[in-house]
């Protein structure tokens, strides 16, 4: 019907009555009919440069970019971690030599990547990098200057730096070094996220069992077979396919120092075989609607301007802070609206700082 007050508004279609599997799953027949696994390996992330790490700590601490890179500026002058503006995902032989003694300490032998691993790129060619003894994962180039000379060839990654047993200070024991009681606990946390990053581009692969299943539904012909409930076909069956995903860790490599960020979201299914009946106790249709574009937070803007090719690490703080001081984006909104599309000021995506969104 129109809508109340009269006028000429659409009418909304009816909804299609679902299958008859769904309509009556008690009396449908449910089996397994193909199951499909394989071993998949993910590789290990690069140590941080700037932009990554401004991504990180916006992402996983809630911090600005203008305060991860205080933090880390912090950091830095209290000797406890390299230079942090940087473009080289490159580690020096003695931060490698540092980093493995620390994987070995915190985690075991089992879990050090092989040298040669650690030489090759991410592409498992046996392509070496310009290095020795490099992180894995995606090679990282540092822009090039006039002359093609690279002007960040001398830095390195974001790391820890090496203390006198040879190894990276654990994060739990920074505060108690010399200078390192004044720091606070989100530059600790900080810490923490770029001493797991290093660790982790040194540690072997993940390897996880990915499983999927496809079930068919088969409802009984006749009378449950009609889209109304009525009559059917006599001979024929009504069949409705389901699929089902799931994994299983079963090496964690180099994920026992980095989580991804919704690692816990893995769906675990249980042993199944082909030919085996399934039970169904609930059958639930769900609605799915595609969603506009979320608005920017400054770990996705600095991504951005990054793939862009717009501007340098070392200018991703001002460029947010004066795109605030000048108004070009709007005042702080209620953090749930930050997956809305674009807000106010022009139609564009908005910023989102600590997890509350600007329009």
């Amino acid at each position: 019907p129109p809508p109340a007050g009269g006028g000429g508004g659409k009418t909304a279609a009816p909804r299609s009555p679902p299958p008859p599997p769904l309509r009556d799953p008690n009396r449908s027949s449910w089996e397994v009919v193909s199951v499909v696994s394989s071993a998949r390996r993910t590789r290990p992330p690069r140590p941080f440069i700037t932009s990554t790490l401004q991504q990180e700590c916006n992402k996983r601490l809630g911090l600005s970019v203008s305060e991860a890179m205080r933090c880390a500026q912090q950091l830095y002058e209290g000797g406890f971690i390299s230079y942090m503006r940087t473009d080289s995902t490159h580690l020096s032989a003695d931060a490698v030599k540092a980093g493995r003694t620390a994987v070995t300490r915190d985690f075991g032998e089992d879990y050090l990547a092989s040298e040669k691993d650690e030489q090759n790129g991410k592409d498992g060619k046996g392509k070496k990098g310009g290095g020795p003894k490099k992180g894995r994962g995606k090679e990282k180039k540092a822009k090039e200057g006039e002359g093609g000379v690279n002007a960040q060839e001398a830095h390195e990654a974001i790391r820890p730096s090496i203390r006198g047993d040879g190894a990276f200070l654990r994060p739990a024991r920074i505060q108690e070094e010399e200078g390192g009681a004044a720091l606070s606990d989100t530059i600790v946390r900080v810490y923490d996220l770029i001493y797991r990053r290093a660790l982790a581009s040194l540690m072997n692969d993940q390897v996880i069992n990915s499983t999927s299943v496809l079930i068919d539904a088969t409802a009984p012909s006749g009378a449950d077979a009609g889209p109304e409930g009525g009559d059917g076909d006599d001979g024929a069956a009504v069949v409705a396919t389901f699929r089902a995903s799931g994994s299983v860790v079963l090496h964690p490599g180099y994920a026992a120092a980095w989580r991804g960020t919704g690692a816990d979201d893995r769906t675990i299914l249980p042993p199944l075989a082909e030919g085996q009946s399934l039970r169904c106790r609930e059958a639930e249709p769900l609605e799915h609607r595609t969603k506009p574009p979320p608005r920017y937070t400054e770990a996705t803007f600095v991504k951005e301007l990054e793939g862009s090719g717009v501007g340098r690490p070392s200018t991703y703080a001002s460029v947010i802070q004066t795109l605030r001081q000048r108004a070009y984006v709007g005042t702080p909104a209620p953090s749930d609206s930050s997956s809305s599309g674009g807000g106010g000021g022009g139609g564009g995506r908005g910023l989102e700082a600590g997890g509350t969104a600007i329009s």
